[in-house]
């Protein structure tokens, strides 16, 4: 069954979604084929922190009938934080995503999580779009996670106003990214060197507002 109350998306359209990111659909199938089997020590890694971290926002959402938006959902590896014994119910996850090869991966992952038994009521949808241009009406969320996604948007000042604007009053904002080190001047300057790199960052940032 779906979720108690599904979230009305506003859709950006597609030409706004391609003025920051080019459609590549061999390059976006071999990133998300990578994205699914190429992160799983990292994920290892960050798991006690994370679960801490979703366990504070869980418990901070409706018990019923909550809308989550995860901003570049990927592949979905939150989903089974999202899945944990004592989770709301009823929730309208709904994934943000430029690349369309993630899309199957998020939803089998939703799946092995348990986060789609039937009796926890809740729907999962990932739509195309950029965190840029957020494809949901004002004050539309009750959280939004965002997670290893703002080390890679064009624009990370738009992409936050963008998570404000959708976010309900008193909703709350997940993040956890990448950052320069503030501790080691050399690896702060090979982070400069290879931005684009995924794996060459190692500090993490958090903050729930």
């Amino acid at each position: 069954k779906p979720a108690l109350a599904e979230a009305q998306l506003a859709m950006t359209p597609d030409i706004k979604v391609q003025e920051f990111y080019p459609l590549d659909k061999s390059m976006d199938a071999g990133f998300a084929n990578f994205m699914a089997t190429g992160m799983e020590s990292y994920e290892q890694a960050v798991a006690p922190m994370k679960r801490e971290l979703f366990k504070r926002l869980l418990g901070s959402i409706p018990p019923q009938g909550a809308t989550v938006v995860e901003v570049g959902m990927g592949t979905f590896p939150n989903a089974v934080y999202f899945g944990t014994k004592g989770a709301p119910t009823g929730m309208d996850i709904i994934g943000v995503d430029p690349n369309d090869g993630m899309k199957g991966f998020a939803k089998d992952n939703a799946k092995k999580a348990g986060l789609m038994e039937p009796s926890k009521k809740n729907s999962l949808r990932v739509v195309h779009g950029v965190a840029e241009a957020l494809p949901f009406e004002t004050a539309s969320a009750d959280a939004v996670v965002c997670t290893l996604t703002l080390c890679s948007v064009y624009n990370p000042k738009q992409a936050v106003a963008e998570i404000k604007r959708v976010l309900k009053p008193g909703g709350v904002f997940l993040f956890h990214e990448h950052v320069l080190s503030e501790t080691n001047p050399a690896f702060a300057k090979e982070q400069r060197c290879q931005c684009t790199t995924i794996t060459t960052t190692i500090i993490i940032t958090v903050t729930i507002i």
